[in-house]
């Protein structure tokens, strides 16, 4: 009989790995993939961005559960930055910071991964991988945990095998399936952090990059949330961080039957007056011309097209009604929300165990005692810059130190 057995050995299940192999427990981690910490070497374009110095949790996590922000406070406390560097050094990571993002300072996670695989591996914790758990039982004092080829006992459990994200890497359903299977229930599952499948892109717009900033409105074209950064028109739609940072809530929003639409401002940093001054000063120049001082020629063709303006025109003959009415178009084009990319191209998904049913000063669910969740099996996704791998490190500890202090 173990004491604890974790199922998954990701960021959230190698934390509490780490954390409890402080401590004198005999302790298990299983995990279905052939090695540790598969999505860990993919994490921030290989370069593993860990955490971040904005820790505005209102405006960088995402949940279903209307006190999320109270909840994620209590899991992280009050300096979650500062305890990440600080595992993160406990393990032989130093760190350093890009403009307020927090990377390892050797720039590969793989040293990541290597380091807290060595760290679990030094504690003494038994490790399994290849291990599957295809089911799992409460029973009386202990749980059950059937593998493809043995079942074992373990009197507390830590749910920590993440979503259906990256199936290449390992994700799945599995975990969602051991939820429900205990008692435990479940929000909607969607991807999040990736790309939205759009009407409207014509195929001279595909492989245009372009910083704007992008608004989601709803029905009622009432602005719902707004985003700055790179914009990255494909063939399907948009991507880009900005857009990745959009797509829980698109998500949602389609979930609930609602039709988003992306307004791209796509002069977000250029003033009318600039625009103005350029007209007056080169009237010889055709109006393509003026414009391809602004933006991509691709995006100027199209928003000329759509002003039904002559491209070939001189400015000399567009009159500066003319003018306003393409800058309309340039900070209000729109784009219908048909979908948002599939779970082969999403970095997490949004959804999980419902955090009305999880004790935050524990990861405990409440229903199930000796149960405790950590990382993307909860209902809980952040926004692109190291906050998803922020939060699995700290529901880790959380859940590990529980497990730890609560023998009984």
């Amino acid at each position: 009989m173990y004491d604890i057995c974790i199922i998954g050995g990701g960021v959230a299940g190698l934390s509490a790995a780490i954390t409890i192999g402080e401590h004198d427990t005999n302790t298990i981690l299983i995990d279905k993939n052939p090695k540790l910490g598969k999505k860990i070497y993919a994490t921030g374009n290989g370069k593993c961005n860990l955490t971040n110095t904005n820790m505005d949790i209102s405006s960088k996590y995402h949940s279903s559960y209307e006190g999320y922000v109270s909840f994620i406070n209590d899991i992280m406390g009050a300096s979650p930055l500062t305890r990440v560097k600080e595992f993160m050094l406990s393990i032989g990571i130093p760190t350093y910071d890009r403009d307020g993002y927090i990377y390892p300072a050797s720039r590969q996670a793989s040293s990541v991964a290597w380091a807290m695989i060595d760290r679990a591996n030094i504690s003494g914790i038994d490790i399994r991988c290849n291990a599957e758990c295809t089911d799992i039982k409460k029973l009386g004092d202990h749980f059950e945990i059937v593998l493809d080829d043995e079942v074992i006992r373990a009197k507390r459990v830590i749910i920590a095998c993440g979503g259906k994200s990256y199936p290449s890497l390992g994700g799945s359903d599995k975990g969602y399936k051991l939820v429900t299977s205990l008692g435990d229930s479940l929000t909607d599952i969607r991807p999040a952090l990736c790309g939205v499948i759009t009407d409207d892109i014509p195929k001279t717009l595909s492989g245009v990059r372009v910083n704007t900033a992008a608004r989601i409105t709803n029905n009622k074209y009432d602005a719902v949330c707004e985003e700055y950064g790179e914009l990255q028109i494909t063939d399907y739609g948009l991507s880009g961080i900005m857009i990745f940072n959009l797509s829980s809530l698109i998500g949602r929003m389609l979930s609930n039957n609602e039709k988003p639409v992306i307004s791209i401002n796509f002069i977000p940093d250029i003033s009318n007056e600039i625009i103005y001054d350029i007209y007056e000063k080169c009237p010889d120049r055709t109006i393509t011309g003026l414009f391809n001082g602004f933006l991509n020629d691709k995006l100027v063709t199209y928003i000329l097209q759509k002003a039904c303006i002559n491209g070939k025109a001189k400015v000399k003959d567009i009159s500066k009604n003319d003018i306003d009415r393409v800058i309309d178009i340039m900070s209000d084009v729109r784009f219908t929300v048909k979908d948002i990319k599939s779970y082969d191209q999403a970095q997490v998904c949004a959804g999980g165990v419902r955090l009305s049913d999880i004790n935050p000063d524990t990861c405990e669910s409440k229903r199930i005692k000796n149960l405790y969740y950590a990382g993307e099996i909860m209902d809980v996704d952040g926004v692109c810059g190291g906050y998803n791998i922020t939060y699995a490190i700290l529901s880790g500890i959380k859940a590990g130190e529980a497990c730890i202090y609560d023998k009984n």
